[in-house]
């Protein structure tokens, strides 16, 4: 029984090493044996488990008039071009289409109707609908603004919609991420601006774009974005000479605080390199390195930051034996890494880049 037990162990292992490896290959490339090599197939795009099985197709999308898409045949295991008849016409390309040539998912905008995509009538909201299957009149899902920059360009104006019974409705409010249920109040503001009254007023430069900044329904800057410093009311660049200050309220020329994860600390309104090898976070300048914050390759052992003994180890806290995390770039010999979690060691495949 032990013997048993432990051959299934093994082999739960290889498997797992086999997937972790699998994983690890680039796109258009699967496993042969312990490499990577290119997929047999030159239309395939997944083929990660083995190079000669094809699991997804790739669409070619380099002419928007005519863009192709392609899906796995169950007879030969090759990239087939989907049907270009009206049936798949509006489809969304990049989600292929089924065995039959058909389309599995229509393109924004278009609802799957009795086998074929049909654009979404006003009752469903028209450009304002993402999803209208089944029914063109009834809408499922609006548009995100905040996922689709081309909202603007299409409706002419740079406003979410929101689902109000089956129907999509554009925010009244300019610059509007989102007014649920009711289309004349905004409930949330795109960055750059803030919500006021139900209304979205610009915030002023240098807050509310995005970098932890913020501003008051007047639009005044509260709060700065990373890289500024709010002196009397107005966030202004920091003046660091090598661009290592993440904020400087009250004096441009003196740092209050440092980009995280650039082995620097601050002191005395400067950001100082941390004293401590091979560190990348440290409370001051003269501390000990924190813990996590050393740079790849090493791990904090004893307070101090000791370089990894496995090859392709990137990650080894509390021991320099121990690898919890490996390296995914090739590294000079053409080799990427995976983690055995057995004996917490980084195992190398040697990738096919031909």
């Amino acid at each position: 029984m032990g013997r048993r037990a432990a051959w299934i162990e093994l082999l739960a292992l290889s498997l797992l090493a086999a997937s972790a490896a699998a994983a690890l290959c680039p796109a258009k490339k699967g496993l042969k044996g312990r490499s990577c090599k290119p997929c047999a197939d030159p239309l395939c795009s997944d083929c990660q488990a083995n190079y000669r099985q094809c699991r997804l197709c790739t669409a070619e999308l380099w002419d928007p008039s005519n863009p192709i898409s392609y899906y796995v045949a169950a007879a030969t295991g090759k990239c087939t071009r989907c049907d270009t008849s009206p049936p798949t016409k509006n489809c969304d390309v990049a989600a292929g289409c089924f065995p039959n040539g058909r389309c599995r998912k229509c393109a924004r905008g278009y609802g799957m109707v009795n086998g074929m995509c049909k654009p979404c009538g006003v009752a469903a909201g028209g450009k304002g609908c993402q999803n209208c299957d089944g029914n063109t009149a009834v809408c499922k899902q609006c548009v995100n603004i905040e996922k689709d920059d081309s909202v603007a360009f299409i409706t002419g104006r740079n406003s979410a919609f929101t689902l109000i019974g089956s129907k999509c409705v554009q925010c009244t409010a300019s610059d509007c991420a989102a007014c649920p249920g009711n289309a004349a109040v905004c409930r949330r503001c795109l960055p750059g601006t803030t919500l006021s009254g139900g209304r979205c007023i610009g915030c002023a430069a240098g807050c509310g774009y995005g970098g932890g900044g913020a501003c008051s329904a007047s639009g005044k800057c509260t709060k700065c974005d990373s890289y500024f410093g709010l002196v009397a009311g107005v966030c202004k660049d920091c003046e660091d000479p090598n661009d290592l200050c993440a904020a400087c309220d009250g004096n441009t020329k003196r740092c209050t605080r440092c980009i995280p994860g650039m082995g620097v600390a601050l002191s005395g309104g400067a950001c100082v390199k941390c004293l401590a090898p091979n560190c990348l976070s440290c409370a001051t300048p003269g501390s000990p390195c924190s813990k996590g914050g050393c740079a790849p390759g090493y791990g904090l052992v004893g307070g101090r930051c000791t370089k990894c003994a496995n090859k392709g180890c990137v990650k080894c806290e509390g021991n320099a034996s121990r690898c919890t995390a490996c390296q995914l770039e090739l590294d000079d010999s053409l080799n990427f890494y995976f983690l055995d979690p057995a004996t917490q060691t980084c195992a190398a495949f040697r990738a096919d880049i031909s």
